[in-house]
C-alpha cells in the first residue's frame, strides 16, 4: 500500500524534469535546516521535559503508592485509547499536510476531516465506556482505593475525546514544518500541567481531583494548538463538510491501529505489574517508567522530521540523502539518551529515593528500562522510513506480534523476577518489534541506513547493557562517594568518545 498519488494525479501536478533537477539542490538544503532546527527544538525541549518528571516525583510523594499506581495506569490508559480512537489521522496528516503544496491542494486540505472522524470515534468511545461503568464494574482497583467510580472515570473518558485535537492539531503544524507546537506543547506544556494540576485539584476536591487535572491539562494544550493551527492555516474551518480521502483512510487506519497496539506494547508491563503483583508494585515500576521515557521522548521528537524528510524526498536522488538523514538522527538521538542514562546508571536507587524510600524497590529495573529505550534509539527509527513510504501494514503486523511476545514474556518473568523481570520483557520485545522493522525497511528501500560511524553508537549501548543486567546490583552496594567517582569518569570517557566522532553530527 503505497501513499503515492495515482499516476494520472501525479502527472497533472509533477513539475517539468528541468525544474524539478533545479529545485533539488534547494530541497536538500531545506531537509538540512530542518533537520538541524529539529534538534535543537529537541535540545531544548528536554530541558523543559524534565520538569514534568520532578512533579510526577512529587506527586508519588504526596500520594500513596497504591493511589499513585492507579492514577497513573489511569493516565496510561488514557493515552492508549487515545491513539485508537484518532485512527492514524495524526500521522497520515504529517505526510498529507507535509504533501499538500505538491499536489495542488490547499494548506489545510485534510485537517478537519481528519478532526471530525477522530472526534467522532473519540466521543463513541467514552459513551461506551461511560455505560460499562455505570452500569458494571469496570473500576474495580479504583474503588479499592476509596475513589468514586464515575467522579474518577468520567473526566478520563473526556480527556480521550480533549486528545483528539492535540494529536491532529499537532500533527498538522508539523507537515506544515512546525514541529516545536508538538515538541512543547504536548511533550512539554500538557506533561507539566498534568501533575501540577492533579495536585492542584486534589487539594481542592480530594482523589478525583487527580482525573480532573488531567483534563484540565489536556484542555488547555488543545486550546494552544487550536489557535497555533488558525495562525498557520487562516482558512482552517473547525467544522468543514469534507470527506477524507480514500488514499487517507487506507494510509490512516492501519497507522492509528498501529500506533495503538504500540502504546499497549509500551504499557503492558506496568499494567500486567498491577494485575500481579498489586497497586503498591505498580507505582514503584510507574515511577521508574516515567523516569526512563525522558530517553523515549527524545526518539520521538525525530519521528515527525523523519517522516516529513524523507517522504518530500525525490526517488532519483533518494539513496544517499535517506542513508545520511537516518544515520544523522540516529547518532543524536543516541548520543543524547547515553549522556543521560550514563549518568543514571550509578545512582538509580537515590534517584528512585527522591520519590520516596518506598519506591526504591529494585533500582536495576529502572537501569533495564533504560536499556529498552537505548536499543529503541538505535534500532528503532527504522519504522519512521516505513511509514514515510506510506506502508501502515507492515508496522501494524509487527506491534501486533510485539504485543503478544510482551505479554508472554511478563506474565513468565514477572512471578520470576518481578519489576526487573517487566523491564526484561518490555527490553525483549522492543528489540524484537525493531528487527522485524529494519527487515521491512530493507525490503522497501533495498539499503542499509547505518553508516559506519554508528558502530561506535552501537558498542556504547552494548557497554551499558552489559553494566545494567550484570554489574548494577554490586554498583548499588558501594559508598557513594566511589559511585560518584565512577559516574564521573564515566561521563568524562562518553565525552571523550563523542567528541572524536564530532564530525559525525553534522549533515
Amino acid at each position: 500500500m503505497s501513499l503515492a498519488p495515482h499516476t494520472s494525479e501525479r502527472m497533472a501536478v509533477e513539475p517539468p524534469r528541468a525544474l524539478e533537477d533545479s529545485d533539488a539542490t534547494g530541497v536538500r538544503e531545506t531537509e538540512r535546516r530542518f533537520l538541524r532546527r529539529g534538534t535543537w527544538l529537541n535540545l531544548t525541549a528536554l530541558l523543559a521535559k524534565n520538569i514534568s518528571p520532578l512533579l510526577v516525583v512529587l506527586m508519588a510523594r504526596v500520594l500513596s503508592r497504591d493511589v499513585f499506581g492507579l492514577f497513573v495506569s489511569a493516565q496510561m490508559m488514557v493515552l492508549t485509547l487515545s491513539r485508537l480512537t484518532v485512527l492514524g489521522a495524526d500521522s497520515a496528516l504529517v505526510w498529507s499536510v507535509a504533501q499538500n503544496e505538491r499536489h495542488g491542494r490547499s494548506p489545510e486540505h485534510g485537517i478537519a476531516s481528519a478532526l471530525q472522524l477522530s472526534m467522532l470515534c473519540g466521543s463513541a468511545l467514552a459513551v461506551a465506556l461511560g455505560l460499562w461503568f455505570a452500569l458494571g464494574d469496570g473500576l474495580r482497583h479504583v474503588e479499592s482505593t476509596g475513589l468514586a467510580t464515575l467522579a474518577f472515570a468520567l473526566p478520563c473518558l473526556a480527556s480521550v475525546v480533549v486528545y483528539m485535537p492535540l494529536h491532529c492539531y499537532a500533527a498538522a503544524l508539523e507537515g506544515a514544518g512546525r514541529p516545536e507546537y508538538k515538541i512543547y506543547v504536548n511533550y512539554s506544556l500538557v506533561t507539566t500541567l498534568t501533575p501540577l494540576l492533579a495536585l492542584l485539584l486534589h487539594g481542592l476536591l480530594g482523589l478525583t481531583g487527580l482525573a480532573w487535572g488531567l483534563l484540565a491539562a489536556n484542555l488547555t494544550g488543545a486550546l494552544v494548538l487550536a489557535h497555533a493551527a488558525r495562525k498557520t492555516f487562516p482558512h482552517l474551518a473547525v467544522w468543514r463538510h469534507e470527506r477524507p480521502r480514500a488514499a487517507f483512510l487506507r494510509v490512516a487506519v492501519p497507522l492509528g491501529l498501529s500506533e495503538a497496539v504500540s502504546g499497549m506494547v509500551r504499557r503492558m508491563d506496568l499494567w500486567l505489574v498491577l494485575s500481579l503483583l498489586g497497586p503498591g508494585e505498580a507505582g514503584a515500576y510507574a515511577v521508574m517508567l516515567v523516569l526512563s521515557n525522558g530517553l523515549r521522548s527524545v526518539r520521538e521528537g525525530y519521528h515527525p522530521l523523519l517522516i516529513r524528510v524523507v517522504s518530500r524526498m525525490d526517488e532519483r536522488a533518494h539513496a544517499e540523502r535517506l542513508r545520511a538523514t537516518f544515520s544523522y538522527a540516529v547518532n543524536v538521538v543516541t548520543a543524547i539518551q547515553l549522556v543521560v542514562a550514563t549518568a543514571v546508571l550509578f545512582v538509580p536507587d537515590l534517584i528512585l529515593s527522591v520519590a520516596g524510600k518506598q519506591y526504591v524497590v529494585d533500582p536495576q529495573a529502572l537501569c533495564i528500562l533504560l536499556v529498552g529505550n537505548l536499543s529503541n534509539g538505535l534500532f528503532g527509527l527504522s519504522d519512521q522510513v516505513v511509514i514515510a513510504h506510506g506502508r501502515g501494514r507492515p508496522v501494524l503486523l509487527a506491534n501486533l506480534a510485539a504485543l503478544a511476545l510482551n505479554v508472554g514474556l511478563n506474565v513468565f518473568f514477572i512471578p520470576r523476577y518481578g519489576l526487573a523481570g517487566a523491564a526484561s520483557a518490555s527490553v525483549l520485545a522492543g528489540l524484537a518489534y525493531s528487527a522485524s522493522m529494519y527487515a521491512v525497511q530493507y525490503r522497501i528501500t533495498g539499503q542499509h541506513l547505518y553508516s559506519r560511524h554508528l558502530s561506535i553508537n552501537a558498542l556504547l549501548v552494548l557497554l551499558f547493557a552489559l553494566a545494567a543486567f550484570f554489574a548494577e546490583r554490586a554498583l548499588v552496594t558501594l559508598t557513594l562517594t566511589t559511585r560518584l567517582a565512577y559516574c564521573a569518569l564515566a561521563l568524562a570517557l562518553l565525552g571523550a568518545v563523542l567528541f572524536l566522532k564530532r564530525k559525525t553530527f553534522s549533515l
